[in-house]
């Protein structure tokens, strides 16, 4: 069957006050990451980048309608795929060099975005097959405990690394809100479980369960509370302390 072409490949929802969730809405989320729009007064974060299979940058930057700083909580490709679509952005110093030279990540695409994936595509004659991930600098490197300021909130960035060396989460303490990119997520991880380095990932794990955090908005699939932020936390280090 032939896949439609020309729609709008991305879609926005208001979650909370000044927080959106911009997904890819013709591919499935387990091939995609979300994006979530931070709104400050002086500064919008987007914490992702999604695909770039469709690059989001330009349309976010429209939507903030003020400078946007685009944080890479890895560098994998369905989370920092968009990446150089902003003018800002920001990374984890031990992610900088697969970011601006991405040849180990384009050899994992194939296996993730697969033509079953797409209920659309976003231009006539597109094959998946062929997406590759471009690279940029970064222009702004983060370390752990740094604080972004947004004018109005603030964001901390916490180092977690387990699916990269320079992975990374976004807390917000004032709303007890919790940003885990690909380090924790409610769904099928596939092929990428177990990770690479999972002594570092049950220490990563161990550290955002220690956070008072209510909600969750996550790589894929969505947000969830703290219940099933706990859940999912005991079921992850159970499964991979047995191996």
């Amino acid at each position: 069957m032939q896949l439609p072409t020309g729609l709008a490949w991305h879609a926005v929802d208001v979650c909370e006050a000044n927080i959106l969730r911009v997904t890819e809405a013709y591919v499935d989320s387990y091939a995609v990451g979300d994006i979530w729009l931070v709104q400050g007064s002086d500064l919008d974060v987007a914490v992702d980048a999604g695909s770039g299979i469709v690059p989001a940058g330009p349309l976010i930057e429209a939507i903030s309608r003020k400078p946007v700083l685009c944080i890479a909580l890895t560098c994998s490709y369905d989370h920092a795929g968009g990446w150089h679509s902003f003018q800002q952005r920001a990374c984890h110093r031990l992610d900088e060099s697969s970011l601006a030279d991405p040849v180990e990540e384009n050899t994992e695409i194939a296996d993730y975005l697969t033509d079953d994936m797409f209920r659309a595509l976003p231009s006539k004659g597109f094959n998946p097959a062929s997406h590759q991930m471009i690279g940029a600098a970064a222009t702004r490197i983060v370390d752990d405990g740094e604080i972004i300021d947004l004018g109005t909130r603030s964001l901390e960035v916490l180092h977690t690394p387990g699916r990269s060396s320079g992975g990374v989460c976004v807390w917000e303490a004032a709303t007890a809100t919790l940003f885990t990119g690909e380090m924790l997520y409610d769904g099928s991880h596939g092929p990428a479980w177990p990770p690479s380095d999972s002594g570092a990932y049950c220490q990563s794990l161990r550290r955002i369960r220690r956070l008072p955090a209510e909600t969750v908005h996550a790589g894929h699939y969505g947000s969830f509370g703290r219940a099933r932020m706990i859940e999912l936390i005991e079921s992850q280090l159970a499964d991979l302390e047995s191996r």
